[in-house]
């Protein structure tokens, strides 16, 4: 028979119980034929194979169910355990099939296959109790929340001990009550957190998300995650963990209310302040507000360091030369300790006004804190002071012109006067000669000499009258006044210094000052004091000079009580003896005339002074003036 050939076992049965064996193959026979007395019928088989009456009838039962299938089918399968024709257990697949009304049945051993798969299984189940030894060692909690296709609510499936430990359930109310699960939830968090997991319920996507528990009266912060699986039955599987994120959370909001605080701190400084990342972009990241006060730029219209620059300097030409300036300026500071040196800039700022702003900043890795400070109401105060002083000084220049002009004119008409008087004091002396010589008898009859007697004795009367005319001219040149005002006269001293700085300087001339730091006041003519004051300066120039070695003049300005002492010494050769009583209109030098100390003590006179000459300490002269004090103003 063709049945021969297989190389499976194949046995034909009757149809009917006891199922008959009418053959089998050449497989069969070896397989499970026992030695010297052949299978009868598949009852018997079984008895031999199942000598327990109840296992038996089952497995009959479930032939019986078999035949009927593949009768009415054509085909079935059944499995079972059976015994080899030397007694060894073996697990039986048969394929039951129809031939010519007979059963034909195919008999798969499947042993080693089922021990495979029993081993699978064990290893599988080794495996599990690994995984779930793992599962319950690591410091997080793991969960299975599972939706069957039927059912709109999840339910858990499994809760690691350390999930049960951080939410506080008990395992089979949890299991029991999917809701329960939900019951350490923080009462103000509960509904927002019922929404979110429903929402990932419905939709089967991935969930995350935070809440506070509340474990044995004490409050807590977990961060929830699991991914959804979908299973073949059709319903949906979460595997997640849940951990404690406590300290996390607590720090988080302990660095943010440092961030706040500091925000604050920086939104109260009085100077504007910004952060600028270096990074790609150069994002300023915060101007506090003295920042918006003072720049009226919004975070949207300077939002990195492009825009800034491109509003704040809208001058192409100027802003091409901030960021040269600014760029040296960043890379300068690796050099000083991250710190940005401070320069002026001139912002524009976004209501339209430009303002002198002073730009530093401190590197913090890639993060600056720049500070800008608005200088300018400095700046225009120091423009204002500059202003002033050009002023002043040409104030100055004027008024040491209208002075000169002035003691000019004073000067040369004192000069006229003194040259005219003394030629006019010579015609008076050879008239008063004349006169004596010509006797009043000898003038007695004579006519000429009566005509010359009247002609000298009315030009003598000329004479007298010109010379009283000088010399009330001089005694007005002497006494001229002018209107006084609060004077420092170590400014004077300042003054005369810086305009005979060239001659003094060129004449080698060491000047030592004192006490002209501070301001001593008189009421005065600054203009008339300079000149006098000057002139001694000169004269003492003019005494120094060509002196071998060293040439001093020593000036010492002072207050003693109400009086102000000023000093003039030199180290030249000194005064003559009876110069003080020589003058107003005498001079030391061939060529002089005396007018420099007639100015100095016409001064000296006007301001209500006195003045002084004697041997100074240097070996020189020495010239002292005194002037009542004024008291310091303010």
């Amino acid at each position: 028979m063709e049945l021969e050939a297989l190389p499976l076992p194949v046995v034909l049965l009757a149809a009917q119980p006891p199922f008959a064996i009418l053959h089998g193959n050449q497989r069969f026979r070896e397989r499970f034929d026992p030695v010297g007395e052949p299978l009868q019928s598949l009852t018997a088989w079984l008895e031999t194979t199942y000598p327990t009456d109840d296992y038996r009838r089952r497995i009959l039962d479930h032939w019986l169910q078999a035949a009927k299938q593949a009768l009415d089918c054509g085909q079935a399968s059944l499995q079972c355990r059976l015994a080899s024709g030397n007694g060894e257990p073996l697990e039986v697949l048969f394929q039951l099939g129809v031939q010519d009304g007979t059963l034909l049945a195919v008999l798969i051993d499947v042993t080693a296959r089922m021990r495979s798969e029993a081993a699978l299984e064990e290893a599988r189940s080794l495996e599990a109790e690994a995984a779930l030894a793992i599962t319950e060692a690591i410091p997080v909690g793991t969960y299975t929340m599972v939706m069957p296709p039927e059912r709109p609510v999840a339910y858990f499936a499994f809760m690691s001990e350390r999930f049960l430990a951080l939410t506080g359930l008990d395992r089979n109310r949890a299991r029991e009550n999917p809701l329960e699960g939900f019951a350490c939830v923080h009462p103000d968090d509960y509904e927002e957190w019922l929404r979110l997991n429903a929402e990932a319920f419905a939709a089967r996507r991935p969930f995350k998300g935070e809440t506070r528990v509340v474990v044995n009266g004490e409050t807590r912060w977990c961060s929830a995650e699991s991914v959804p699986r979908q299973l073949a039955d059709g319903a949906t599987v979460w595997e997640g963990v849940l951990i404690d994120v406590t300290d996390r959370v607590l720090a988080q909001k302990e660095l943010q209310e440092s961030e706040a605080n500091l925000r604050r701190i920086l939104d109260n400084l009085p100077i504007p302040v910004a952060t600028l990342e270096l990074r790609d972009g150069q994002e300023i990241t915060f101007q506090n507000q003295r920042f918006l006060e003072t720049f009226h730029y919004t975070h949207d219209q300077i939002g990195n360091l492009e825009a800034w620059m491109r509003l704040a300097y809208p001058d192409a030409d100027y802003r091409a030369e901030v960021e040269q300036r600014w760029s040296r300026a960043l890379s300068a500071a690796d050099d000083r300790g991250g710190r940005v040196a401070g320069e002026e800039y001139r912002v524009h700022g976004g209501d339209g006004h430009d303002r002198d702003v002073l730009i530093s900043g401190t590197r913090l890795d890639n993060l600056l804190v720049v500070t800008l400070v608005d200088i300018s109401e400095r700046k225009e105060h120091e423009r204002q002071l500059a202003a002033a002083r050009q002023r002043e000084k040409q104030l100055e220049v004027e008024q040491r012109r209208r002075l000169e002009q002035k003691l000019r004119t004073s000067l040369t008409a004192a000069a006229v006067a003194h040259e005219i008087n003394q030629p006019l004091s010579a015609i008076l002396l050879s008239c008063k000669l004349a006169e004596q010589r010509l006797t009043p008898s000898e003038a007695a009859g004579n006519a000429v000499a009566e005509g010359m007697a009247g002609f000298l004795s009315q030009l003598i009367q000329d004479v007298d009258r010109v010379v009283r005319i000088i010399e009330t001219m001089r005694s007005l040149l002497r006494n001229v006044q002018t209107e006084h005002q609060p004077v420092s006269l170590s400014q004077v001293l300042d003054s005369c210094l810086l305009y005979l700085k060239q001659p003094l300087e060129a004449g080698g001339v060491q000047v030592r000052c004192q006490g002209l730091a501070e301001p001593c006041w008189l009421a005065g003519d600054a203009d008339q004091l300079q000149v006098a004051v000057s002139n001694l300066l000169r004269n003492a120039l003019e005494a120094l000079r060509g002196r071998e070695g060293p040439a001093i003049v020593a000036i010492h300005l002072q207050q003693l009580g109400n009086t102000l002492e000023l000093s003039i010494e030199d180290n030249g050769p000194g005064l003559p003896d009876g110069l003080v009583e020589a003058l107003p209109l005498t001079s030391t030098k061939v060529d002089g005339s005396g007018l420099g100390l007639f100015v100095v003590q016409t001064t000296v006179d006007n301001h209500g002074g006195s003045l002084r000459f004697g041997r100074s300490r240097l070996g020189g002269a020495a010239v002292r003036l005194h002037f009542p004090a004024l008291p310091q103003p303010g």
